[in-house]
């Protein structure tokens, strides 16, 4: 009787656990019907994306790199579910709470893209690269890691650039977010009062020749300013750097020898006077048969002979350097400075005092220099050139077709104009630079002596080209470009130079004759393009 009892107690426990198992296949058929997820995906290249609140469930084993959604910030809400093989840098994200789902294998960079409320549904393996991650729902279809560099936009075609769209459904060029990605900067009334723009012409160039030099003084404008006599300085009335004019007084030399030269010939006025008076009596005796021929010929050889010595005594004074009005004074017997030994050193030319040579009270020898002016109006420079540059320089030198200008550290951005005068006879033996003599003109007084210039000269003139200002091209990644006006934008171009020339640089290509370009203030517009670079423009 226990046996059968047993027998049936055995029977209906199989029979429920039959009824049990179908329930749960047939209601887990039924949730893969109405899921969302769709139970099987496909092996395909999918994204997934959902938090699960999991409890108990079994990872499997995640090989070849693979991560959890655990790791990955996940959370489940299944329980008793089964997360299948994650191989070859699989990584999984889910989130759902579906029951007894079972969701095939995604292969081959597969990453799925669900939100399920799931729980014991089965992930099966995902390989080969396989990746998920949680996002906002946000798709912006890889702009994670696209490039916001400007590489290449300056050679592409315009045509290109306005053709592109972006991520935002619109032209890049319309895009106030993407348009400093071609390169464009829009054009607005306050930037056009910020920087300058010119139109791009053609220009005649003469090729140039680089020089260094020294600035001089010139030879023929430099006056040094000595003692006549000898004396004592009574005094001095400039310092060195004074500007003086021609005639201005510089200093008062006090002279014995000076005193007694005037003194001297003021006493021999009186006697040629005398002489004369003499002279003339003799003749009117003579004439009138009165006197005899003997005392008029020795009236006349004692008068010759105080007027030679009247001549000597003036030309002294004059070497002395008292002027004529002067010496008229001392011969009439007025009061002269000369007559108390008092000369007066003046200046020759107009100029400045480069030197001081003597002091107050300071005992002075005849000749011995007292100051030294220079007019500085003029200057001369003695420039050198590289051997290589000789042959086309002395070629135009023949017809004098040589123009240039130079450049000082004090007034670097001012150009001063050269006129060429000659070259030397030799090149150094130490440099192996060749001298140039060069002038310039000074009415400001802006240069001086001694500053270090350079400067070009410019031989000849060859055909017209098309020029660039320096200021105009800026330098990204080992190339030049420059911004050129289109419609209403600024575009940055790549230009290709042959050669920098003085200020300017000749265009290969990139830009041609009529184009309206930046030429001052482009460093605002590269601000802008170059946004990606520091840290700004697109934030996604």
């Amino acid at each position: 009787m226990k046996i059968d009892i047993n027998k049936n107690l055995v029977i209906i426990g199989v029979l429920m656990i039959v009824l049990l198992v179908g329930h749960a296949s047939l209601r887990g058929q039924n949730l893969a019907e109405e899921s969302t997820c769709c139970g099987g995906h496909a092996a395909t290249t999918q994204e997934v994306e959902a938090a699960d609140e999991h409890e108990d469930h079994d990872h499997d084993a995640v090989k070849e790199g693979a991560s959890c959604a655990a790791p990955c910030g996940a959370s489940d809400d299944h329980a008793g579910h089964d997360h299948g093989a994650v191989k070859e840098t699989a990584s999984c994200t889910a989130s759902g709470n579906h029951e007894d789902h079972d969701h095939d294998a995604v292969k081959e960079t597969a990453s799925c893209t669900a939100s399920d409320e799931h729980a014991g549904h089965d992930h099966a393996a995902v390989k080969e690269s396989s990746s998920c991650g949680a996002s906002d729902g946000h798709n912006h279809g890889g702009h994670g890691g696209h490039d916001h560099s400007l590489k290449d936009v300056g050679s592409k075609p315009v045509e290109e650039l306005y053709a592109k769209d972006c991520e935002h459904q619109i032209k890049s060029i319309d895009c106030d977010e993407c348009r400093y990605e071609l390169g464009a900067v829009k054009i607005t009334e306050m930037l056009l009062k910020m920087i300058k723009t010119s139109v791009m012409q053609k220009t005649n160039i003469k090729q140039a020749v680089n020089f260094r030099g020294e600035l001089e003084f010139d030879n023929n404008l430099l006056r040094t300013v000595t003692s006549p006599v000898l004396g004592v300085i009574g005094t001095m009335n400039v310092r060195v750097g004074d500007s003086v004019k021609a005639g201005q007084v510089l200093a008062v030399l006090e002279s014995r020898e000076l005193a007694g030269t005037a003194l001297e010939l003021q006493k021999l006025s009186s006697e040629l006077s005398l002489a004369q008076k003499k002279y003339e009596r003799e003749e009117l005796l003579n004439s009138k048969k009165i006197g005899a021929a003997e005392s008029v010929q020795n009236a006349k050889q004692a008068y010759d002979s105080l007027v030679l010595e009247n001549k000597r005594l003036r030309g002294q004074l004059r070497i002395m350097g008292v002027p004529s009005s002067e010496i008229d004074k001392i011969e009439n017997g007025q009061d002269n400075a000369a007559l108390f030994g008092k000369l007066s050193l003046v200046a020759p030319v107009n100029g400045r005092v480069t030197k001081v040579f003597a002091t107050i009270g300071g005992a002075i020898g005849e000749y011995q220099p007292v100051a030294e002016i220079a007019d500085i109006s003029k200057l001369r420079i003695k420039a050198f050139v590289a051997e290589k540059d000789i042959m086309p320089l002395l070629e135009n030198a023949k017809t004098n077709n040589i123009t240039g200008y130079l450049r000082v550290g004090a007034f670097n951005d001012v150009k001063f104009d050269v006129r060429f005068v000659g070259v030397d006879s030799e090149v150094s033996r130490g440099t192996r630079l060749l001298g140039v003599n060069l002038e310039v003109n000074n009415p400001d007084e802006l240069l001086r002596p001694v500053m270090f210039a350079q400067g070009e000269l410019f031989l000849g003139t060859t055909d017209e080209q098309l020029l660039l200002p320096a200021s105009a091209v800026f330098k990204e990644d080992g190339k030049n470009y420059v911004f050129v006006e289109h419609k209403d934008m600024f575009l940055m171009r790549e230009v290709n130079l042959d050669y920098n020339y003085s200020d300017f640089a000749l265009v290969k290509s990139g830009i041609k004759e009529g184009d309206k370009y930046v030429e001052e203030g482009s460093f605002l517009l590269q601000s802008d393009v170059f946004r990606g670079k520091m840290g700004a423009g697109c934030a996604h």
